[in-house]
């Protein structure tokens, strides 16, 4: 069904903006229509929302999502004529998303049509003619003419914004004159943001790239800020600060920026003849956004777009200086050799360049050292890739007249020999049963991001995956077991019925093996991310406690819970937990923590399952309310099976109670049952992961209650 979330961002705003500002006499019964709309397809009332759909456009016939939502309707009802007519429409008032369109399951069926294709074809021509018109080839190092953002589109009145730049062997320089003399505080990779958003990218087809890196620039707290998109997310950089200033002649906000190759991942102008840049200035104000761009493109620093738009970017390269760059075609070696495109500039034309490259394999040993003359600026050859699976690491560095290390470039690549895949199989059925799905999760892992990666994207990630399961199938070879005597480990409980796979972080003392007598606590609790943090720092807490004696061995579990909260699914989870720790740890009782309402899940747990447990541990803060509508009484049966000799705790945070909290209750309730709380601790302050962790630590250490 189509949805109106469905549409891009700038598009979503433009509806809303005329229907609230263009035409205010009608306003509320656009509004009223829309709203209708939005309901229906969540209701998947398919009918109701055709109706609406076509009402809508009769009211106003120049909303471009409208008709775009109409074309998907009438398409899902089988009428394909009437679904033609409305997406061409859409197309005339200025849709151009078929990135986008060609994904969406509503317009399946249109996709077929002559009409869609025809459609297609057309803007792809207009794309590529756009691009090209506005091309750039620029001489390295010295400044481009300034240029206007010409694609201005969104808000009453679209910004307006001039640019210029310049390309040497190190990075990017941008000069950006904004409209206003100030930027407003929110960056533009945030919600309503304003400021810089710039994109380089690699061609995959005219004015198109595939493989791209975003970045923003803009106001944050108070001070510049530059940031590079990661995924879902933006991480400011101090190297990508900008400087602003005002040009009180024109009354204008000039942002300068400096953009390093290396922040570009694999991209470089001097090893690939052709690059795409786009730049757009993000006015975000919430009742006038707009966008003025080099290049329109509404995937623009969208991380649920896989494609962006840009304009050729081709520099011309003088020999003022040694520089050197390269492009691997693949950085995944999976044929036994990788072959090497090198570029290089000269501070003196004609000299006798040489290129010297040397190969690191995974163990660190160098299995390639060559020496290679450079006749001319350019070169290709090919290296040979190491015996072993994992990341090698590629030198390049420039030489003249027998002068080494003028300048240098490094590459990491991943090597998996032929064969890699069913080697690994065989070898992770011959590790121990209960440590084969944390060695098939983390092999899926890899081939899933083998299938849809771009050969040129980074794979400083993949390489550690790669050498994490290498070095755990190794330890299987020389030990029996993946499961190192000591440090972290990530493991996956494996999936029951409808549960899916948990993953769960150890912490795992020196010394360690499987079915030792090390105390064991399993911490439940929410907390996206933490988990790992505090399993690397669980050995120092534990040497603190210790005050300079050996410290108690201790195994810290702590499983990546989601962060829904439904009590049935916790209890579950928690008895599933709980089986799969004896059993991969080889313990015979555990000690076990829950934070907030998994500390209810936790007592309940106990109450099922006395023998299995050394003790429990509730730790609660912020309304604590696990049995809402239950009284006392209720409450005294459900924790009934709770056997008095059973070590029961009990860590409060009295400053985050509020109205309803039951901790006071059920710590009442396991007081008349002859239930000894200790610790019973009220601590100041408010709760957060790290004061559950290490309080969990410290509590499965203490070794009064063995």
């Amino acid at each position: 069904m189509p949805r109106w979330t469905g549409l891009p961002a700038i598009m979503i705003v433009a509806v809303v903006v005329a229907v609230t500002a263009a035409v205010p006499a009608s306003a509320a019964t656009d509004q009223e229509l829309i709203e209708r709309l939005g309901r229906q397809l969540a209701d998947d009332d398919l009918q109701a929302a055709l109706r609406t759909a076509r009402e809508l456009v009769q009211v106003r016939g120049d909303l471009t999502g409208a008709w775009y939502n109409l074309a998907g309707l009438e398409a899902q009802v089988g009428d394909l004529a009437r679904g033609e007519e409305a997406f061409a429409r859409a197309v005339q008032l200025g849709y151009d998303d078929f990135r986008h369109a060609d994904d969406d399951p509503e317009l399946a069926p249109l996709r077929e049509t002559a009409t869609y294709r025809e459609l297609r074809s057309a803007w792809r021509d207009g794309l590529a003619a756009r691009a090209e018109d506005r091309a750039l080839m620029l001489e390295a190092g010295r400044w481009s003419a300034t240029m206007r953002l010409r694609d201005r589109q969104g808000g009453l009145t679209p910004p307006e914004a001039e640019w210029r730049l310049r390309v040497d062997a190190d990075g990017l320089d941008a000069e950006i004159l904004l409209d206003g003399d100030r930027l407003p505080p929110t960056p533009p990779w945030q919600s309503g943001g304003s400021g810089v958003l710039l994109t380089v990218g690699l061609p995959a087809s005219p004015g198109e790239a595939r493989l791209h890196h975003d970045f923003g620039f803009g106001w944050q707290q108070r001070l510049p800020v530059g940031a590079r998109r990661l995924g879902h997310r933006w991480q400011p950089l101090a190297e990508l600060s900008p400087k602003m200033r005002v040009d009180h002649g024109r009354g204008r906000l000039r942002l300068t920026l400096r953009l390093p190759w290396e922040a570009c991942g694999t991209l470089h102008p001097l090893a690939d003849d052709t690059l795409l840049v786009n730049v757009a200035h993000v006015l975000g104000h919430a009742d006038q956004p707009g966008v003025a761009a080099l290049i329109d493109d509404p995937g623009l620093g969208r991380a649920d777009r896989e494609w962006r738009r840009g304009v050729p970017l081709v520099v011309r390269w003088r020999d003022d200086g040694p520089a050197v760059a390269a492009r691997v075609d693949d950085l995944v070696v999976r044929d036994g050799s990788a072959e090497v495109t090198v570029a290089a500039t000269l501070s003196t034309p004609g000299a006798d360049a040489e290129l010297h490259l040397v190969l690191r394999g995974p163990d660190g040993e160098i299995v390639h050292d060559a020496d290679r003359p450079l006749d001319g600026r350019r070169m290709t050859t090919t290296v040979p890739a190491p015996p072993l699976a994992g990341p090698a690491r590629l030198g390049i560095s420039l030489g003249v007249g027998g002068q080494r290390g003028l300048a240098s470039w490094e590459r990491t690549l991943v090597v998996l020999p032929d064969g890699w895949k069913r080697s690994v199989d065989e070898r992770i059925d011959a590790a121990p049963a209960r440590e084969r799905p944390s060695l098939r999760h983390r092999e899926a892992a890899i081939v899933g991001e083998l299938a849809g990666r771009h050969p040129r994207r980074s794979v400083a990630a993949l390489g550690t995956t790669v050498a994490e399961l290498e070095a755990m199938l190794a330890s299987v070879d020389r030990r029996g077991t993946s499961v190192p005597a000591g440090g972290t480990y990530l493991a996956i409980v494996p999936g029951e019925d409808i549960a899916p796979p948990l993953a769960c972080s150890l912490s795992l003392p020196d010394g360690w093996q499987h079915g030792d007598a090390s105390r064991v606590v399993v911490l439940l609790a929410r907390a996206p991310g933490a988990a790992e943090r505090a399993v690397s720092r669980a050995p120092r807490l534990l040497a603190e406690l210790a005050e300079g004696a050996a410290p108690a061995p201790v195994v810290l579990v702590v499983p990546h819970l989601p962060p829904d909260h439904d009590p049935e699914l916790a209890r579950s989870t928690a008895g599933r937990l709980l089986d799969w720790t004896r059993e991969f740890l080889g313990s015979r009782r555990i000690h076990l923590a829950g934070v907030d309402l998994l500390a209810a899940t936790a007592l309940e747990l106990a109450t099922d399952r006395p023998d299995e447990l050394a003790g429990v541990l509730a730790i609660t803060g912020m309304n604590f309310r696990p049995y809402p509508d239950l009284d006392r009484d209720a409450i005294v049966t459900r924790l009934s099976g709770l056997p008095a000799e059973l070590p029961v705790g009990w860590i409060w945070f009295p400053d985050e109670i509020g109205p309803g909290d039951q901790g006071r209750l059920m710590r009442s309730v396991l007081a008349d049952r002859g239930h000894e709380l200790s610790p019973r601790v009220a601590v100041p302050g408010g709760l957060g992961f790290d004061q559950a962790w290490t309080r969990a630590l410290a509590w499965a250490s203490d070794g009064s209650r063995d």
